[in-house]
């Protein structure tokens, strides 16, 4: 089983959400949300908190009460007392992806937005800046370059590693056929897949069992009513 869930969660401010659902949400992430400055960042904790709840409840029939969350190594995040579910959790501006499954599971999600790809492609891998290099125009080059951040951010969130692992040391080929390989020491049998989102946002993501993802979008409100009507004990 691979589930994603991504949400739009421009339509409810931040004041209501902390009123009315904060307290409901597990020690480690009310932490973090009391950590951020950025008044975006703890909304967007917020959300990814709910979500995963209410996915982890409706696929895995996970009573959101008894759920214990906890920081594994470089940062990655387990649940304790199941610990053959696994989940991941990213977001990008005024959206907040999660995927619940019964494998493990990396994602990411980034908005597309004009850099110079020359100066940032410089931390990648030499192929992949040959690879993008290659391209026939700068919107070619750009999204190139976020779609390769995002398999990158995707595999290494994947195999619990984080950022500890040099993005130049590894890279990715992309074939016709749509299939992407990634060439690193720590391959595990990871499939790839990469996702185009609104136009202006590319998420991807990395699991051994990628062609089983089923992906739903729906808004912020969505979510909260669906948390309404089943009645979710947090």
């Amino acid at each position: 089983m691979l589930i994603t869930n991504i949400i739009k969660i421009d339509t409810m401010s931040y004041h209501h959400l902390e009123k009315h659902y904060l307290d409901k949400l597990d020690i480690v992430r009310k932490s973090q949300i009391t950590n951020f400055v950025n008044q975006l960042d703890k909304k967007r904790s917020i959300v990814a908190g709910l979500l995963l709840r209410k996915m982890l409840y409706c696929n895995f029939n996970l009573n959101p009460s008894e759920l214990e969350f906890a920081i594994y190594r470089n940062g990655k995040p387990i649940l304790v007392n199941n610990p053959c579910v696994f989940f991941n959790i990213s977001h990008s501006n005024e959206f907040v992806a999660c995927s619940v499954s019964s494998k493990p599971i990396g994602i990411d999600i980034e908005k597309i937005e004009d850099s110079n790809i020359d100066s940032i492609a410089t931390v990648l891998h030499e192929n992949e800046k040959q690879c993008i290099a290659s391209k026939n125009n700068y919107k070619e080059k750009r999204d190139l370059f976020f779609k390769i951040w995002t398999l990158k951010e995707a595999f290494s969130k994947k195999i619990g590693l984080g950022l500890s692992y040099p993005l130049n040391e590894y890279y990715f080929s992309f074939f016709d056929n749509g299939k992407i390989i990634v060439h690193s020491e720590w391959e595990n049998s990871c499939n790839f897949r990469s996702y185009g989102l609104h136009n202006s946002y590319v998420f991807s993501v990395s699991s051994s069992i990628v062609e089983q993802n089923k992906i739903v979008e729906y808004s912020l409100n969505d979510l909260i009513q669906l948390i309404n009507c089943k009645g979710l004990q947090f």
